[in-house]
């Protein structure tokens, strides 16, 4: 969702700063979701104070399933599949997960926060 960024020698010291900090400034983001169709899962860093939850899983997320977005880990009704969540993460996390907001079907957009 973030582009990657190739360094350029001509640019404004803040662009340039940006640049050499554009690691620790994409994992300082946070998505609000919107619809859930945009955001993933497992990379993208949407539940605050948690970071991404690829990182806290409790064993490895299968490579097909890296890429799922948020609307994926909810059922038909639009609640959190809890189930398949505590599958992968240990309880306090899960917890963290299912006590947030779940996507918004009527929401087209979602918006980036820098925390």
């Amino acid at each position: 969702m973030l582009p990657l960024v190739n360094t350029i020698k001509p640019g404004s010291n803040f662009w340039r700063g940006l640049f050499s900090t554009w690691d620790i400034f994409c994992r300082n983001i946070i998505w609000r979701v919107g619809n859930g169709r945009d955001v993933k899962f497992w990379r993208h860093n949407w539940v605050p104070e948690c970071g991404l939850l690829m990182d806290k899983a409790s064993g490895s997320v299968p490579e097909e399933e890296l890429n799922d977005t948020i609307v994926s880990f909810c059922n038909d009704a639009g609640e959190w599949r809890g189930d398949r969540i505590a599958s992968f993460l240990p309880q306090p996390i899960a917890r963290e997960v299912v006590g947030r907001v779940t996507p918004l079907p009527g929401v087209r957009h979602l918006m980036v926060y820098f925390r």
